[in-house]
């Protein structure tokens, strides 16, 4: 036993001398060229520092970086410990990114973990200024003749916790959004869709986030826009959801969700997506009538317009993000006119537009952790 123990030493003090001597053969010999860019991290790998002898301090990190991006085979070797740490030792091979919860759903550790534990938190003040800020466009849309309506999209472990890895635990004393919704529903004025608790009702009985991604799938955002509409029919009778005998949901291509490509397995480990069918359909896109702003030349949809053309109907100005994105086709529906605003996470009042367009309605929906962008003017 003991001497198959130090044989296994030996061979793997030769195996990892040999990995550290062929990074260095290569850098002097380059019979191995690396590409410029990594396909699974998508970003450009770090070129070779130019040795300086009278501006030394830098050089000992850059050429760090270049010796991590640039040893040979890294990208193989890298998918090789991908494809171990998942599929054979069923961990993360990106800890603090991505981790992997009960029966293989995936959860976003950096951007969500911190609301659901409580570990990003605001200030009383901010949160009040954000009310108040909320309270203001209420009144100010309300003079225009505008009803607004505030919903927050929740994350995944809100819906999901089940399925969560065994050391996420959610904050005790609340989360920054259980006080944010605290806030606003302590105000008389501000009209706030409650999104979560019709989640957590259809859950039962079909499944509302993808396993590899952190958005809702298809099915999840038709629950969230029939919690969204529903309210709104309260204030608009002419308005009412599309229904379940309206709509199907037919199986199509595997889904690459954001989360399996952050640890390169969307090859090979994915899901089938299901795409809604809506039995009729009326709405048309239509050219976008504002020129966009100089500060948001760089935003992809920043303005998009659909109409039914039905008049008996309200026509909405949506204020949103990406969880808005696949909800769109019910909306779409719903309404005479809809606008849809996605100004780059800033939730902006875009009162240019809210004056011209003229809608009978303002709603904004922000996924829970981007409540707090709001609070970045505070």
């Amino acid at each position: 036993m003991k001497t198959t123990a130090k044989i296994y030493q030996v061979l793997l003090t030769v195996l990892f001398s040999g990995i550290i001597l062929l990074c260095f053969l290569n850098d002097l010999f380059s019979f191995y060229k690396v590409p410029e860019t990594s396909q699974t991290e998508n970003r450009k790998l770090a070129s070779k520092p130019v040795f300086d002898i009278g501006n030394l301090d830098p050089y000992p990190k850059l050429y760090e970086n270049y010796f991590n991006d640039q040893f040979p085979f890294r990208d193989y070797l890298g998918f090789l410990n991908t494809m171990i740490c998942f599929f054979v030792f069923h961990q993360t091979p990106l800890p603090g990114e991505v981790e992997i919860g009960k029966n293989g759903w995936l959860f976003y550790d950096q951007k969500e973990r911190v609301v659901y534990e409580g570990k990003f938190m605001l200030t009383d003040r901010q949160i009040r200024l954000m009310v108040d800020e909320l309270h203001e466009r209420t009144l100010r849309y309300q003079k225009k003749g505008i009803r607004f309506y505030v919903a927050f999209p929740p994350i995944k472990p809100e819906i999901y916790p089940e399925f969560l890895p065994v050391d996420f635990r959610r904050a005790p004393a609340g989360t920054v959004t259980d006080k944010v919704i605290a806030g606003i529903q302590s105000d008389t004025v501000i009209r706030y869709i409650d999104v979560k608790a019709a989640l957590l009702k259809a859950k039962s009985h079909d499944r509302l986030y993808a396993l590899t991604d952190n958005h809702w799938n298809w099915i999840g955002a038709f629950y969230g826009y029939r919690a969204i509409v529903d309210r709104i029919g309260q204030d608009f009778p002419a308005v009412k959801p599309l229904t379940l005998s309206e709509v199907s949901f037919k199986a199509g291509g595997p889904l690459e969700g954001n989360l399996a490509a952050m640890i390169g397995l969307t090859k090979y480990y994915n899901e089938i997506e299901y795409y809604p069918v809506l039995n009729q359909t009326k709405s048309k896109l239509l050219p976008s009538p504002h020129k966009q702003p100089d500060w948001a030349v760089q935003i992809q949809n920043y303005e998009e317009v659909r109409s039914t053309g039905d008049s008996t109907l309200p026509s909405v100005v949506i204020i949103h993000d990406s969880f808005t994105d696949v909800m769109k086709p019910y909306l779409n529906e719903s309404f005479n006119t809809n606008t849809y605003i996605f100004d780059g996470w800033r939730y902006l009042r875009n009162e240019e537009i809210i004056d011209d367009v003229k809608p009978e309605i303002v709603i904004l929906i922000i996924f829970e952790p981007h409540i707090s962008h709001m609070a970045g003017k505070f």
